[in-house]
């Protein structure tokens, strides 16, 4: 089993990523992990009030080469109760149980931080995996919508 951490990216690296001043590929992520979208989309949940630990983007890293193995963040929705996560794994990392154990770190982490919070989730209605990930961090399906880009999705909440 792969050991690794969850890292949290500090603002200030926020920033630097999306100025330029330093690459993924010297932090050791691939870019479809961390698309300068969701980078951009912390910076701006924060610049609109929301706390910083809510915004930063998480890296699964391996303990023993520095390899982002998967990645996930909390997005504000319209309750100020209530995050959505989203995550993925690296191509060559998936089926080893990174985004269960990471997405448990996380949800540990944001118990702690606030034990009042709710999380909800989406998946493709086909991405057995991604379900499966979020049935072993205790989400249970609450309903289904229509995404313009993904098509019909499964909500969860936890």
């Amino acid at each position: 089993m792969t050991k690794f951490i969850v890292r949290s990216l500090c603002l200030h690296d926020v920033h630097s990523l999306l100025e330029g001043k330093i690459s993924l590929k010297q932090i050791d992520c691939a870019e479809y992990l961390l698309p300068r979208i969701v980078l951009q989309a912390a910076l701006d949940a924060h610049t609109q009030g929301t706390e910083w630990f809510w915004c930063a983007p998480r890296l699964f890293i391996d303990a023993t080469t520095g390899q982002t193995l998967g990645t996930a963040s909390f997005l504000a929705t319209n309750d100020p109760a209530v995050f959505e996560i989203g995550y993925g794994t690296a191509t060559e990392f998936q089926g080893m149980g990174i985004a269960s154990r990471g997405l448990a770190l996380m949800l540990a982490e944001a118990q702690a931080h606030d034990s009042a919070m709710r999380y909800i989730a989406k998946t493709a209605t086909n991405n057995r995996a991604s379900q499966c990930v979020l049935e072993k961090n205790g989400f249970t399906p609450c309903g289904k919508t229509i995404d313009v880009e993904d098509g019909e999705l499964v909500l969860w909440s936890r």
